[in-house]
């Protein structure tokens, strides 16, 4: 079998949009026994366009083995990036610095790694080192731009030198995803973004937040899909960004009609006895908070917030809210949305984020702010939430596949369903808004509607729709459908119109010089579903339905004889009658006897 020529292959079914004939050709991947780090780089690129990243990363490895690629180390180090194992991907960095020690691009990367983690000083010593290497003077440049770039920022920073009770509380005020914590980043183009941090948010995390060391942000949502907190992102529409960045009079404007939402919201929550704060964010908006003694579901959060919001009356178009939580699910292996954390410095403009009064004065003591900080009681909370128009609320239930984290119907899986399946599978737009929807990242209200209007039409669209809406934390409840579509499902063209950000990088045009009755749809897919493709597919499924099925209930059963061997041994008994069973613990056997 000639590798080369079936990777060449790959590459032509790939560009045709035949990703499984091409993935045939790759069985053999990785290929171990291959000494050719060029067909291995070829190899991995190939896996990475499929989506296929563990395959990927392993022919890029064995690229660096059969080397020399610098490429794949810069793979390499991006992919531990987007994972958030920002520590792997310095040592692969390093590691490839010491083979290739004038790479220009590898400095760069390591460099852009060091100012995403907020780390200037150590971008600057690796800039020199880089000039004395190769004498390119970019990185004089960019050093230069680092300094200014500090400069700025000391000028407009106060210090805050918090203590072990103020780290203390404010962990506990913000506690959020387990594990896991984002620092935010800037480069010095001006572009910034967080990056997860695999680690504990913890007392000295805080420190160096406050201290200003580096900008922290909190996953909201927690493994069981609760928060210990809630929050109102009052910020600026993007088309009015540049004006209010650029015009003082602008800047005054709408900070201070921002400032009226905030004391609008926080008076409504105080009216219904719930605690509010308000923070100036450091850049562009406001954040109003609210804390809770308990923890409470991320859609009571969701149900609390919306219902403040639309109690306040009309908003003015140039106060754009976001409500935090912004989602009510996020799976065990996801993160969800995130929200910069008060008192640190945004690395935007320099400006630390300090709590404000209603009419917008600084808080004098901000540390001590924070020990007087109230939480509201969950029973209250919860209380309020369903008080907000309970009949919106019923309906949102009502259509919402996924609630609190757990599916309403146990019985509809969205990965076994096979119309879904086959137009995923299919289909790049659909397979995007799909990842979308499981990362937590939102929809715009082009994406809804794209989503709403081709899936919706399918034999279990209802609850397609409802469980990706819901999944993407989508709160709109006329979003939601109540019965499947059956109208004309949205056209490919219209899709293109709709998501151009989405299509004109993935969209293959699948249907493009074929004989088609009516208009191309991504619901033209099911054509390769034939009777008894479809019976077989039917059957896998149905088998992998039962097996989920048999697992929880064994995980359940587990747990429940676990437990009754406990209660046997806490009690001192090794037999226990009901009026239906005798059941007897022998060891850790136990036994039942049925009366009836």
């Amino acid at each position: 079998m000639d590798i080369w020529n079936n990777i060449l292959e790959a590459e032509k079914l790939i560009a045709k949009g035949d990703i499984e004939s091409a993935m045939s050709l790759l069985e053999d991947v990785p290929y171990v026994g291959v000494h050719d780090a060029t067909l291995h780089l070829r190899a991995a690129r190939l896996l990475m366009a499929v989506g296929n990243i563990p395959l990927a990363v392993k022919e890029f490895e064995l690229a660096v083995r059969d080397g020399p690629s610098p490429e794949a180390f810069l793979e390499l180090s991006s992919i531990d990036i987007s994972r958030g194992n920002m520590e792997r991907a310095e040592k692969r960095l390093r590691k490839a610095l010491s083979i290739y020690p004038e790479n220009i691009s590898i400095y760069r990367k390591l460099g852009n790694l060091y100012e995403m983690q907020g780390d200037i000083a150590s971008t600057k010593e690796l800039y020199r080192h880089a000039y004395e290497k190769t004498g390119n003077t970019l990185f004089k440049r960019l050093i230069s731009l680092l300094e200014k770039t500090e400069s700025q920022r000391a000028e407009k920073t106060e210090e805050l030198l918090p203590e072990d009770i103020h780290l203390i509380r404010f962990v506990s005020l913000f506690g959020g995803r387990e594990g896991v914590y984002a620092r935010q980043w800037i480069k010095s183009d001006g572009s910034s973004g967080y990056s997860p941090i695999r680690e504990p948010f913890t007392p000295r995390v805080a420190k160096n937040h406050i201290l200003g060391n580096y900008t922290v942000g909190i996953y909201q949502l927690r493994y069981d899909n609760t928060i210990n907190f809630m929050a109102f992102d009052i910020d600026v529409p993007k088309p009015l960004l540049s004006k209010f960045l650029s015009s003082e009079e602008e800047h005054q404007r709408i900070n201070k009609l921002h400032l009226e939402v905030a004391s609008k919201i926080v008076a409504k929550a105080e009216s219904l006895g719930i605690n509010a704060y308000i923070e100036d964010s450091g850049f562009k908006g406001k954040h109003v908070w609210i804390f809770f003694d308990s923890p409470i579901t991320a859609f009571m959060g969701m149900t609390l917030g919306r219902g403040i919001i639309s109690s306040i009356g009309e908003i003015h178009p140039e106060a754009n809210i976001e409500i935090f939580p912004k989602q009510v699910y996020v799976k065990k292996d996801g993160l969800g949305a995130l929200i910069k954390l008060p008192l640190g410095i945004h690395l935007r403009s320099g400006k630390r984020s300090l709590f404000v009064d209603t009419d917008g004065n600084i808080i004098k003591d901000q540390l001590s702010y924070l020990l007087d900080i109230k939480r509201t009681s969950k029973e209250v909370a919860e209380e309020v939430a369903r008080g907000f128009d309970s009949k919106s609320v019923a309906l949102v239930k009502e259509s919402t596949t996924i609630y609190h984290g757990k599916p309403e119907d146990e019985d509809f899986s969205l990965e076994e369903d096979i119309e879904f399946g086959v137009i995923r599978r299919n289909c790049p737009v659909i397979a995007t808004l799909y990842e979308k929807c499981t990362s937590g990242g939102g929809l715009t209200g082009s994406e809804v509607s794209v989503i709403v209007f081709t899936l919706g039409n399918l034999t279990n669209g209802v609850k397609i729709v409802n469980t990706l809406l819901s999944m993407a934390g989508v709160i709109d409840k006329k979003s939601y459908l109540k019965s499947k579509l059956n109208g004309n499902p949205m056209s490919c063209a219209k899709i293109r119109k709709r998501i151009p950000h989405i299509t004109s990088n993935v969209c293959r045009d699948c249907f493009s010089g074929e004989d088609i009755i009516g208009y191309p749809t991504p619901l033209l897919h099911l054509r390769e579903l034939d009777k008894n493709e479809a019976d077989l597919e039917l059957a896998v499924m149905e088998y992998l339905n039962i097996r989920r099925k048999f697992f929880n209930l064994k995980e359940s059963y587990e747990n429940a004889r676990a437990k009754l061997l406990n209660l046997f041994t806490e009690h001192g008994i090794d037999e226990f009658k009901t009026s239906s069973a005798v059941i007897t613990v022998h060891d850790s056997n136990i036994l039942v006897e049925d009366n009836r």
